[in-house]
């Protein structure tokens, strides 16, 4: 379930203080719902400032590894050659697949171009921002909007933040007013190393093939 951005900071701010003296001042975002343990974040230091009329927009951390309704699967394919590039596939239910890629090596704030245009929707931008002062200190941390191949138009209500932790690459993917939560662990083949590929990972259903059915092939 959805929480509104003065409830994620809240509960970074409370963790933080709980493990003030702890090393390296780690937190955990925690879900009110099933106070199930998530990413753990770095220190916050604020959020998209909010009049006192508004209503808070919310945002939902999804638990690691879930994937958006619309989609059967996803994979994700890291390069560095020097500059880091994110290719992601996308699978939708009827097994087709659409690619899109999130250059990581622009300065942090070009994630928020557009914005003063009219694009893409405030819940969008609350998440951005969220994901933004949760995971700013952490280690190589890098967010981009994600948009189509080769320099193609930018996909509204798309976003992608990388750090790493304990030298795992972590993804937080925004997708309108939702954050899912990859790690990217797959197996890295020689071939997609000599692309210069430093890491990935697929999530989803995988199925072999359909069998056939008898009667209906007459047998």
């Amino acid at each position: 379930m959805a929480k509104t951005a003065k409830d994620v900071l809240d509960q970074i701010t409370m963790i933080n203080n709980i493990n003030y003296y702890n090393n390296n001042n780690n937190t955990s975002i925690v879900s009110k719902e099933n106070n199930e343990e998530m990413y753990t974040t770095s220190s916050s230091s604020g959020l998209a400032s909010l009049s006192a009329s508004q209503k808070p927009l919310e945002v939902a951390f999804m638990p690691p590894g879930e994937l958006p309704a619309r989609w059967k699967g996803v994979k994700f394919d890291l390069f560095a050659n020097p500059r880091k590039k994110l290719k992601i596939t996308i699978v939708r239910p009827d097994n087709s697949k659409f690619e899109c890629v999130a250059a990581l090596n622009s300065p942090r704030s070009y994630v928020y171009r557009g914005k003063e245009e009219g694009k893409g929707s405030e819940e969008f931008w609350t998440a951005v921002e969220t994901v933004y002062q949760s995971r700013k200190d952490q280690q190589d941390f890098r967010i981009s909007k994600v948009s189509k191949p080769r320099k193609g138009q930018t996909i509204d209500n798309m976003a992608v933040a990388l750090y790493t932790q304990d030298n795992i690459y972590m993804l937080d993917f925004v997708y309108d007013d939702e954050v899912y939560q990859y790690k990217l662990t797959g197996e890295c083949s020689p071939k997609f190393r000599e692309m210069n590929g430093v890491a990935t990972a697929y999530y989803g259903k995988t199925s072999g093939r359909a069998w056939a059915n008898k009667e209906e092939l007459g047998i």
